[in-house]
């Protein structure tokens, strides 16, 4: 997280101004706005609309160059001034130094013997950079007034970091002054960098995090200069695309959620010192103690002033350290929560080749036209599973949620035709939407491998399976096993989902311009960028997490069809075998409905509740009901409808106990 500075020279907005006119960057931003303000691209045109995005933001950025301000001297000069600043208003400042870790960036290091879960690190409510005290300070007006500017909390915390980053008097300037000149977040990199992204999961987001931000940045310049309430703003003489994708980034990088000072709701804050910690795998050991008012952090593992230990490392991934030393001072880490790399790419910065959490997204979708949709929705909807949603692949040795197999499980409950799959494929492999399962609307039908097809004439229609799950006194306790592998629907049902993810994954593998092999060797050259290297450690990473799925599917669909050939018995389950289920991924949430009140093509509509904040205090123990703090891979420009400013709910409990807060967003234009 503490990112190595690429410094430059300083230079004063008021003497480096240019002789461009203010119409004339008016009427630039103004275009940069209605581009990007217009429906989203079509299927396929993506790259096409980012490369015109990206030619309007060049032209702007061209015409503002040497007008952003910063600081003088090394980002290293500053951490004395940081150190003595936390420590004067009672941030814990004993046993580490913030210490340059090479390609690792700035950490902390331990100067004394810390133990495991020891509170080694608290930073009180007063040094931190919030939405509440953005809206106490000079943007204020501004904020009180915009409609857009209330609904997201991430962009009003960038505004404020700019508008105090511009003041010479500012509270936070010793913090200020600490943040890195520059990012390695998809926002900062070249265009052949981002082209390297084509084609992976990721670059969907990549291109959405770049249009946003354009937008963003071209809504706001209009508004700081036109707008009454921004008059005394000190970005009304210099606001470039620089300075805001700079200030984007350092709160995609940093933002954690915090309890407002009443306890009752959450806030977005920026947490000096605290953020200089580097992420590694383990468990969430940062919370809020409202009693004391502060953020408190508890040692992740003990730690040895001086002490020489050598890093995690796994030799099958290609180092995202380059040239960093097989032994390492003791660095203080702590883990900012289950996330893919794609998301520590896209908001963080960075990839960790150890993620053990590291995974691939999949849109996957049953069509309304389905003839079975309403009584698949209902038993997908008792699961708590939606008819439509994005399931992950991952990196561990089962590849798949119990919730994505769960899914297939129902999509693949027969039809009516024993010899009728029911699998759609499209040919685009990364499209915006899901991909929609339904043999009868494009009229693809799926050969299962090794099972001989029988005429829809030999056998009546039949819906045992679904209804086996709707109705019935075991009707919970099957819905229940749904996301377990030792309970099958039937042998054929197996085959014909392991059939589907198999080739479902052969066809995203498909999509990538480079091989496995091709990818590895390329990332053995010196003269690749850092941008480049992360670009296509990530693109190889994904194709790993793939193969392994591809593998794991071919080989389950080898072992059904020998179950099936040899006509094993289906496992025979109990209530003691429903119990076995407890606390474990397998188990999945009940939710009733009844079956006469969901139509043919309806949706099931869920309840959301946002979490309350209602401890005095959020305790370190795992297991422990409290609001865990990590940083929030939220990017400022993920948009919502402002008119509908939804809340997403605040917080999910995670498998080990502790509670992570997920994002809260409330609209962006």
């Amino acid at each position: 997280m503490g990112k190595k500075s690429r410094v430059k020279i300083q230079k004063s907005g008021s003497a480096a101004t240019t002789s461009v006119s203010s119409k004339e960057m008016m009427i630039l931003v103004s275009e940069l706005l209605q581009k990007c303000s217009s429906g989203g691209p079509t299927a396929g045109k993506e790259w096409e609309e980012y490369l015109q995005i990206r030619g309007l933001v060049e032209k702007i950025r061209k015409k503002q160059r040497g007008m952003s301000v910063e600081f003088e001297g090394r980002r290293d000069d500053h951490f004395p001034h940081l150190m003595s600043w936390a420590r004067d208003h009672g941030a814990s400042c004993e046993g580490f130094v913030v210490t340059n870790f090479g390609a690792e960036g700035y950490g902390l290091r331990a100067t004394r013997d810390i133990k495991a879960e020891e509170l080694f690190l608290w930073i009180p409510r007063k040094m931190l950079m919030t939405v509440e005290s953005a809206k106490k300070s000079v943007l204020g007006p501004l904020y009180n007034q915009d409609r857009i500017l209330q609904a997201m909390d991430n962009v009003t915390l960038a505004l404020h970091l700019l508008c105090e980053r511009a003041n010479p008097a500012s509270f936070w300037l010793p913090y200020i002054r600490t943040l890195p000149q520059e990012y390695d977040t998809p926002l900062f990199y070249e265009q052949d960098e981002v082209q390297l992204l084509q084609g992976t999961q990721a670059v969907q987001d990549v291109l959405s995090q770049y249009r946003n931000t354009a937008r963003q940045y071209a809504y706001f310049y209009k508004l700081i200069q036109t707008h009454p309430a921004s008059s005394k703003l000190p970005l009304k003489d210099s606001f470039t695309f620089d300075d805001y994708r700079w200030a984007v980034s350092s709160v995609m990088t940093r933002q954690n959620q915090i309890p407002t000072e009443d306890g009752r709701q959450v806030t977005l804050a920026l947490i000096p010192l605290w953020d200089m910690c580097n992420h590694r795998n383990g468990l969430i050991t940062t919370g809020y103690n409202l009693e004391d008012d502060r953020c408190e952090c508890v040692a992740l593992q003990d730690y040895k002033k001086n002490e020489q230990v050598k890093p995690a490392s796994r030799s099958s991934v290609p180092s995202v350290h380059p040239g960093r030393d097989n032994r390492e001072q003791q660095q203080i880490y702590i883990f900012y929560g289950t996330r893919s790399n794609a998301e520590f790419v896209i908001h963080n910065g960075f990839f960790y080749q150890e993620n053990a959490h590291d995974q691939v997204k999949i849109k996957l979708g049953i069509s309304k036209s389905e003839r079975l949709y309403a009584m698949k929705a209902e038993v997908l909807a008792r699961a708590g599973i939606p008819v439509s949603s994005i399931f992950a692949l991952y990196c561990n040795e089962q590849p798949i949620s119990a919730q994505l197999l769960a899914f297939l499980r129902v999509f693949c409950m027969k039809e009516g035709q024993t010899g009728s799959t029911g699998f759609q494929f499209r040919s685009e492999s990364h499209e915006s939407g899901p991909v929609c399962l339904n043999e009868a609307e494009f009229g693809v039908h799926l050969v299962v491998p090794g099972r001989r097809e029988k005429s829809s004439q030999s056998e009546p229609p039949h819906l045992e399976e679904l209804k086996d799950y709707l109705l019935g006194g075991h009707a919970i306790n099957k819905i229940v096993t749904l996301g377990s592998m030792e309970f099958p629907v039937s042998w054929d049902n197996e085959i014909k989902l392991w059939t589907f993810l198999e080739t479902r994954v052969a066809l995203l593998l498909k999509a990538y311009k480079t091989t496995s092999e091709e990818d590895s060797s390329t990332l053995e050259k010196s003269e690749l960028s850092p941008h480049s290297r992360m670009a296509i450690q990530l693109r190889l990473a994904e194709k790993w997490i793939l193969e392994k799925a591809l593998a794991s599917g071919r080989a389950k669909r080898v072992h059904f069809q020998k179950q099936l050939e040899e006509g094993a018995p289906l496992p025979d389950y109990h209530e003691s075998s429903i119990a076995l289920l407890e606390n474990t991924d397998a188990k999945l949430p009940i939710i009733l409905h009844k079956l006469g009140e969901i139509q043919e093509g309806q949706e099931i509509q869920f309840e959301e509740t946002g979490a309350r904040v209602e401890n005095a205090a959020y305790e370190m123990d795992p297991g422990a009901n409290r609001l865990a703090l990590k940083p929030e891979p939220r990017d400022p420009s993920e948009e919502t409808n402002v008119n509908s400013a939804a809340l997403d709910p605040l917080g999910t409990n995670s498998k080990n106990g502790q509670r992570e807060v997920t994002r809260v967003s409330a609209g962006a234009i």
